[in-house]
């Protein structure tokens, strides 16, 4: 019994080694009560989203679990729970810069998204483009982490609808088909005709992106249904199907065939397109169905074919998508490259011998990008870095659309491009400014009619010329001389928005807006820049020491990289070739860093005015407004 008694020793030995005192206890219980009324504080008072408090309430959950029990230790939940009351100090320290910076880029997805399925024709965008005014207008009213997370998870749905839109449009369009050979062959379509208006009045009313996927799911079985209901028509609607099919599969073929060369760009893009299925395969598929439809005779036969034919045009949505991206980025560099582009230039025409008089600078240089590669924040192609790339159905669209918005922007700059009237001196006032430049452009026009951008405010902005010109509901109300980005820091040329906005009235002061305000650093750590009075903000160098702190009183942000409209009250010139090296007793010798410049001061030369200044503009535009650089 010796070893019976030994080990009841051991046990209570063991017993009473875990044993916590009170004071351990109480500590431990005490810092739990501080760590949750931390995150009551974080979650009400602050409105950090959940997912940002996972990392310390699931440890926190851990923590607790087996408190009260006999081998609980006590001493080592207290300083577990300490160290999650730190980690959480810091997660609310640094929430409100980061989710003030994604509620940037998520307001940005949501422009960037509206913005092609305006290009593309959509009606459905007046609706989303009232959601996007009023998620902007939060933005700038936000004042805690919270609001600014509620900004983001609006844009977020509302971007991944406006993705969901699409596919649902092709099936869409795929009904429409049936309906067509029904109605041509006489048999009636009154029931597939009852399924497209149901189906179209889902479609148009701006719904989430679930109800979008699951609309794309009814067509297919509506699409079967409609086939299986009209038997005499089932050979009809399969054959139709199957031509869709092959028009599908032939868009494949030439986006896919369009970049098999043997250059970097070609090996670039196939990399990016990865190891997906080839058109051939697809085309076999077909062939197949085509054979089956052939040999078909009873209306499974039939049904089989149109499900077949139905699974293939569903798993070619995402190549067609990807493969597009990629063709017309192949196409952009194309042009970019050509002689009519890559060998024009533009002569520098003031005389001062210090700023290069009569050196050639390239016709085009926003559009070259960096190193003869183009434009490195597609996400597609050499210049962008892999981390970057576009891997998603939404990714290869945002980029397709910034890549054909280039690409008609260009054309656009061509077309427009007169040396007569934008290849002057500088510091000519009377061949700078131009009644040539103060009236409507069919250049602008053309463009707005691209962008379906006719029915309200639009600012264009015209790099050759160094021009704004302002419209509404494609009417010219107004114009503005500008300065625009350098060869170092282009102004960014495509189709954008108006994204926020600073005045006097509505400073960029940290008491007012403490994520976004100017800093000595950036982040909440950076000490604060006081606004002076009178002004609306005050910009900082990208690179510390390139330039000054300059206060500003209005400015537009257009490009959510730090690419404004803003007064540049210590210009002298604005207007063609200002952006070229010349000499300005008041302002940098040559272009901007990227932003349009516009006078602070009602510009006039000669006594006559020449257009509207930076408050004139900031009145007149309003959140949202397109802006469209070409």
């Amino acid at each position: 019994m010796l070893w019976v008694g030994m080990l009841a020793l051991l046990l209570l030995s063991s017993l009473l080694s875990a044993c916590a005192s009170q004071t351990q206890i109480d500590q431990a219980h005490a810092n739990k009560a501080k760590l949750d009324q931390e995150l009551t504080h974080a979650r009400k008072d602050l409105g950090l989203p959940e997912r940002l408090l996972t990392s310390v309430t699931s440890q926190e959950k851990k923590i607790a679990n087996g408190d009260g029990g006999l081998t609980y230790d006590y001493d080592n939940a207290a300083k577990s729970y300490a160290a999650l009351y730190n980690q959480l100090l810091t997660i609310e320290q640094s929430a409100p810069q980061a989710l003030m910076q994604q509620a940037q880029l998520d307001l940005q997805a949501f422009a960037s998204i509206l913005n092609q399925r305006r290009g593309e024709g959509f009606t459905e965008v007046s609706t989303y483009q009232t959601r996007y005014d009023a998620a902007q207008q939060t933005y700038e009213n936000a004042q805690t982490p919270g609001d600014y997370a509620r900004v983001s998870d609006i844009a977020t749905a509302q971007t991944q609808a406006l993705d969901a839109l699409w596919p649902a449009y092709q099936k869409l369009q795929d009904l429409k088909t049936v309906i067509k050979w029904l109605t041509d062959t006489g048999i009636g379509a009154d029931q597939a005709q009852q399924f497209y208006d149901q189906d179209l009045a889902i479609f148009r009313d701006a719904a989430t992106a679930e109800r979008y996927q699951s609309l794309t799911t009814v067509i297919d079985a509506q699409i079967v249904q409609s086939q299986a209901d009209a038997a005499t028509a089932q050979p009809y609607i399969a054959a139709s199907l199957l031509k869709s099919l092959q028009a599908r599969i032939d868009l494949l073929k030439q986006y896919v065939g369009g970049f098999q060369g043997n250059s970097q760009l070609d090996a670039a893009l196939r990399q990016q397109y990865g190891n997906q299925p080839a058109p051939d395969s697809f085309q076999k598929q077909h062939d197949d169905a085509a054979a089956k439809l052939a040999a078909a005779h009873q209306p499974s036969d039939y049904t089989a074919v149109a499900t077949i034919v139905t699974q293939q045009n569903t798993a070619m949505t995402s190549l067609l998508i990807r493969s597009k991206a990629l063709y017309d980025y192949k196409q952009f560099d194309a042009l970019v490259r050509s002689d009519a582009v890559w060998k024009r230039t533009i002569i520098n025409k003031q005389t001062n011998p210090r700023f290069n008089p009569g050196g050639a600078y390239p016709l085009a240089y926003e559009y070259m990008g960096e190193d003869g590669l183009l434009d490195n924040d597609i996400g597609i192609g050499p210049a962008s870095k892999p981390e970057n790339y576009a891997r998603t159905d939404k990714g290869f669209q945002s980029a397709d659309f910034r890549i054909t918005s280039l690409m008609a922007n260009l054309r656009a700059m061509l077309d427009n491009y007169d040396p007569a009237t934008d290849e002057v001196d500088a510091m000519n006032d009377s061949a700078r400014i131009n009644p040539v430049h103060e009236k409507p452009h069919a250049s602008d026009l053309q463009l707005m009619q691209y962008y379906n951008a006719m029915d309200g405010k639009v600012i264009m902005v015209s790099l050759r010329e160094q021009v704004a010109r302002f419209y509404d509901k494609g009417n010219m109300v107004g114009f503005t001389y500008v300065t625009t980005g350098d060869l170092a820091v282009p102004s960014v040329p495509g189709y954008w928005t108006a994204i926020n906005r600073h005045s006097p009235a509505d400073p960029n002061s940290c008491d007012r807006h403490p994520q976004t305000c100017p800093r000595t650093a950036p982040g909440p750590t950076g000490t604060p820049i006081p606004i002076p009075a009178g002004f609306g903000d005050v910009f900082t160098p990208p690179v510390p020491g390139e330039y000054a702190p300059t206060p500003i009183h209005f400015d537009i942000a257009y490009h959510e990289g730090g690419f404004w409209l803003h007064d540049a009250y210590w210009r002298h010139q604005l207007g063609p070739e200002t952006n070229l090296p010349h000499y300005d007793p008041n302002a940098f010798s040559g272009g901007s860093h990227g932003c349009v410049n516009i006078s602070y001061a009602p510009p006039s030369v000669g006594g006559r005015s020449t257009g509207w200044n930076m408050e004139q503009v900031y009145n007149w535009t309003p959140l949202g407004t397109p802006i469209i650089l070409y």
